[in-house]
């Protein structure tokens, strides 16, 4: 109940993340054939299509509060797939309650909970996979292989990193009869297919990421990323833990204790193991390492225990013996400690949004994860460009699109149609006409920066005369020089 109060909200959350294309794939999906043209274009996205089909099937695409509940309930269902988990690999139910009390006071999972974000769906699909494995593993039986594909397919049709749960379901189908085996391979590999083959991604898919950033020198790129990759997991791990992206001694001692237990684990063929292990070769190798906190939370239940998993089986015991009991109780403890001075702070920046000004303010991630100094800055920006968004449709006819960096800002706030600009490499010469090519007349540009577009205000300082300014906003303490987002037209 206390998380449902937490998240009940009529607002995004934070306008920087995935939330308004999920938004716009669930209005178009729940609107069948009678679909907004503006809509159309989330038949074309990157994005998996689980997550916005519940929020369609569920009445919620168009009500952020029943949104916001619907993404809520994915997380108690996690972490009841959780206590599931840990009682398949020997916990007890003791354990196994505290550790998800533990998992559900972290400053990551619940700040996620303000957030429209399909982390909490995978979380549960992820976790009653490896349940179901863990199941197999221990009493073998078709049924709970073929159940366990069905839960990898329902995870990767809800995030694409999804797919490192195909290597325990895999080595754990080479151990059953070869028709069962086929069948649980298809039943995780099939829905997968046909969605990637039936649906046609317009724009950047993941692969044009790698290839963009990986393309040109492979090995120089590669060498920068891993540098870049374990600052980022360090940062990422604290953040997860204790809500702040220094990271210590402390932290990195757990962070290091995790990871030597899930490679001594995955050394050993256990499904948790062998899916951290392929997890961790997708972070080391995605090219937006700023990403790694979110991407980072899904696993985490499962890196948190993994010590005492090990400990446990070195010792030839269940993880329900006394030792383990003890340590159990002593990590989590260790964890909870570093949550609590979250919490607080948390507390105390919800009961000081009412004098903010901003009446929305406690309903932002920015509100809390900034100083205390900048949150009404940062979270001004974002209503004041949402309010930027909004009147877009006041100066755009409605048979008109727009040129914007985030396509899906304009579709869901201004109900327009939307394309991205040529990216800031593309040379002068052929800037403006492929701009053009388009076929869009308006373009939206904000003081804001993306992982594929780093330079503000893009694209309208490459524009020049061939730009009409027609609605100007300023940033809200008025003091920056530059605007907060400006509308224009191209001659």
């Amino acid at each position: 109940m206390l998380y449902f109060c937490w998240t009940w909200s009529g607002e995004i959350g934070s306008l920087f993340n995935d939330g308004t294309s999920y938004l716009v794939m669930a209005q178009h999906y729940a609107s069948g054939h009678t679909a907004d043209p503006v809509t159309m274009a989330a038949a074309f996205s990157r994005f998996p299509p689980l997550y916005p089909l519940l929020l369609a099937w569920s009445g919620a695409a168009f009500d952020l509060h029943l949104a916001h509940a619907l993404t809520t309930a994915s997380l108690l269902l996690g972490l009841v797939a959780l206590y599931a988990w840990m009682g398949s690999t020997g916990f007890s139910a003791a354990q196994a309650a505290l550790f998800m009390l533990v998992f559900a006071a972290l400053p990551g999972s619940w700040l996620a909970g303000l957030l429209i974000q399909s982390e909490y769906l995978y979380l549960l699909w992820s976790l009653l996979a490896l349940a179901l494995l863990s199941a197999y593993h221990g009493e073998p039986g078709e049924e709970w292989l073929l159940v366990a594909a069905i839960a990898v397919a329902a995870a990767t049709l809800t995030r694409t990193i999804g797919i490192t749960l195909l290597p325990p379901l895999l080595l754990a189908a080479l151990r059953a009869r070869r028709r069962t085996a086929l069948l649980s391979m298809m039943a995780a590999l099939l829905p997968v297919l046909l969605w990637h083959t039936l649906h046609k991604t317009q724009g950047d898919g993941y692969g044009d990421y790698l290839a963009y950033s990986y393309g040109h020198h492979p090995w120089a790129f590669l060498q920068r990323q891993l540098h870049d990759v374990l600052f980022f997991l360090r940062q990422g791990f604290a953040q997860n833990l204790r809500q702040t992206i220094q990271a210590g001694l402390l932290t990195d001692s757990i962070g290091c204790l995790c990871l030597a237990a899930a490679a001594w684990r995955a050394a050993r063929l256990k499904p948790d193991g062998i899916y951290i292990a392929a997890y961790a070769a997708i972070l080391l190798l995605w090219p937006y390492p700023g990403e790694i906190p979110r991407l980072l939370w899904v696993v985490l239940p499962v890196l948190l225990v993994q010590p005492i998993l090990a400990v446990a089986e070195w010792r030839r015991e269940s993880p329900d013996a006394a030792l383990a009991r003890l340590l159990a109780a002593a990590w989590a403890a260790a964890l909870m400690c570093m949550a609590l001075p979250a919490i607080s702070d948390a507390a105390d920046r919800y009961s000081a949004a009412a004098d903010s000004g901003l009446p929305d303010a406690r309903d932002y991630e920015s509100w809390y994860t900034t100083a205390p100094a900048e949150s009404t800055l940062h979270v001004g920006t974002e209503l004041f460009l949402i309010e930027a968004l909004r009147h877009v449709s006041d100066a755009v006819p409605q048979e008109d699109c727009v040129i914007a960096v985030r396509p899906d800002w304009i579709n869901y706030y201004a109900r327009r149609r939307s394309n991205q600009p040529p990216r800031d490499t593309v040379p002068d010469p052929q800037f403006v006409g492929r701009l053009r090519a388009t076929g869009c007349r308006y373009l939206f540009a904000a003081l804001f920066v993306d992982v594929n577009f780093p330079i503000p205000m893009h694209p309208l300082q490459r524009s020049g005369s061939q730009f009409e300014v027609l609605q100007y906003m300023p940033t809200p303490d008025g003091v920056s020089s530059q605007p907060l987002s400006v509308l224009g037209r191209l001659r």
